[in-house]
């Protein structure tokens, strides 16, 4: 799931980042129709930035915490089987092993 998170992250970052250098591009030019009025404030190229930065720092931490979290894969319904299968076997000869011995004495 951290894979997911990574690349996730990583390409809205990407994405975030293009589309400020593109309207601050167009900002230069005076033409800039990316910025948006709202009720808190403007969305401009600076606020892509900030989600730019967010979803990177994202990418990065999500990163480093599966590289010193590695998560083992669970055992299938089948491996766990045939585990439990060689363990019995490996333990009934001994078991045959005793009962034999006690009845000869």
């Amino acid at each position: 799931m951290g894979k997911y998170v990574t690349v996730g992250s990583y390409w809205l970052g990407s994405l975030s980042a293009a589309l400020a250098l593109f309207a601050r591009g167009l900002d230069l030019f005076g033409t800039n129709f990316i910025d948006f009025n709202t009720k808190g404030g403007g969305i401009g190229y600076h606020s892509l930035m900030n989600a730019t930065i967010f979803f990177y720092m994202i990418s990065i931490a999500t990163a480093v915490y599966t590289g010193f979290n590695p998560q083992k894969r669970e055992a299938s319904l089948e491996e766990e089987f045939e585990s439990s299968v060689r363990e019995q076997s490996q333990i009934a000869p001994q078991y045959a092993m005793s009962d034999t011995t006690q009845s000869r004495t």
